[in-house]
């Protein structure tokens, strides 16, 4: 009877020290992204509203070593963090292994990172889903340490309720019994007693409901909207450009040569607007019956063009414009004629046609052709007769070398 006593004692003092459970503890790692502010506050509220304890803490690093002292220190379950590469989230999760030394790692990703309602949604059904099927563990101060031994009791502490229950037998009849039975030996040792009954474990706790799990769209309605970064605008260059130039056409002026200095800006990625001026002279004296003629062209435009991305270092730019040009002409008369000079100014419409190479970072050769047109046509006369016409068109190659750089952002 006493050995029952002392374990029923034993029994209520671990059913009255021990009680439910408390909640389970999650630490949340925050990111160092405080875009993922709003994500992480919707971690927190979801885990409380599943009767989770929450605490905050900043990262220390995302090794297992410094997540399981964060762990301890809080002495949590699990941690869990949420972190933004580009456009998907990754949420990491830390949980308490009790068979091993390291935390147990767990990670997922979502695509769609411009949820965040959904990165947290998903990231509490995690942390609480893991956490429910982590296994309980069980008492440590009646499981683990072996029951002492109990000490019989003494004569006097049972004597009472002894002789309230049964009646004593007489010393005759028992002390011939004890004699028959066990020898006397004052050097004999009290019988070992047996092993105590270890206590009934606890009952089982009733686990929580789980509240039902609300709609996606009461996340994404309460999130500020957020629009997709607008690409970055194209860089858009200006250049100047220095082409040695050679042409001719119908008319008996022969070729003609010169230079060309133009310049251009970007406009759009395929629109740009150049201007340049134009000087061409006959490379000599052009003999006629009544003496020679030195004839020349100068002349600006503007133009609009196309341009044509043919490849990483080739453009082709196509242009349409006009402007105005000068035409003069130099005559050496022999006997009997006069010799006389003259200026004209005539209008021009200009089309070109160029393929560039780029040679470097800002170098680029240029290739192409110009087909002018004068109107009215130069016609340069000796004598009272036409000598010469320019202008009927004019067909002129270029080649030149430019230098460009980027515009300004604005």
């Amino acid at each position: 009877m006493a050995r029952r006593a002392a374990c029923l004692l034993a029994a209520t003092v671990w059913l009255l020290g021990g009680g439910p459970a408390s909640a389970a503890t999650v630490v949340l790692v925050h990111a160092p992204d405080a875009r993922w502010r709003l994500a992480e506050l919707r971690v927190r509220d979801e885990l409380r509203a599943l009767g989770m304890t929450v605490t905050d803490a900043g990262a220390r690093g995302r090794d297992d070593g410094a997540m399981a002292t964060l762990l301890a220190e809080h002495a949590a379950a699990a941690a869990v963090q949420i972190s933004r590469d580009h456009e998907r989230a990754d949420v990491t999760l830390w949980l308490v292994d009790p068979a091993a030394t390291a935390p147990r790692r767990l990670e997922f990703a979502v695509d769609d990172s411009r949820h965040p309602g959904l990165v947290a949604l998903r990231a509490a059904e995690l942390v609480h889903t893991e956490t429910r099927a982590r296994p309980e563990l069980e008492p440590v101060a009646v499981t683990a340490t072996p029951a002492a031994p109990l000490v019989p009791l003494a004569p006097w502490a049972v004597a009472a309720p002894a002789s309230a229950t049964s009646p004593q037998p007489s010393p005759s009849a028992s002390r011939p019994a004890s004699s028959a039975s066990l020898p006397l030996d004052s050097t004999s040792t009290p019988p070992t007693p047996s092993a105590p009954v270890p206590p009934p474990g606890p009952p089982p706790q009733p686990r929580p409901q789980t509240p039902a799990v609300p709609a996606l769209a009461e996340f994404v309605d309460d999130l500020p909207p957020t629009s997709p970064v607008p690409p970055a605008a194209p860089v858009r260059h200006h250049g100047l450009l220095v082409a040695a130039s050679l042409g001719g056409g119908p008319g008996g002026a022969g070729v003609l040569t010169g230079l060309d200095l133009a310049g251009w800006r970007e406009l759009t990625p395929r629109l740009e607007f150049s201007g340049g001026l134009t000087a061409l002279v006959t490379p000599g004296w052009r003999d006629d019956l009544r003496g020679s003629i030195l004839l020349g062209l100068v002349g600006g435009r503007a133009q609009l063009g196309l341009r044509r991305q043919l490849g990483s270092r080739t453009v082709l730019r196509l242009g349409f414009g006009g402007g105005l040009a000068l035409g003069w002409a130099v005559g050496r008369a022999t006997s009997p004629y006069r010799s006389a000079s003259d200026v004209r100014p005539i209008g021009m419409l200009s089309a070109t046609l160029t393929l560039a190479v780029r040679l470097g970072p800002r170098l680029s050769a240029h290739a192409g052709a110009v087909l002018d047109l004068l109107l009215p046509p130069l016609s340069i006369r000796s004598g009272g007769v036409e000598a010469f016409r320019i202008g009927v068109p004019l067909l002129r190659g270029v080649l030149g070398l430019a230098w460009d750089w980027p515009l300004p952002r604005r």
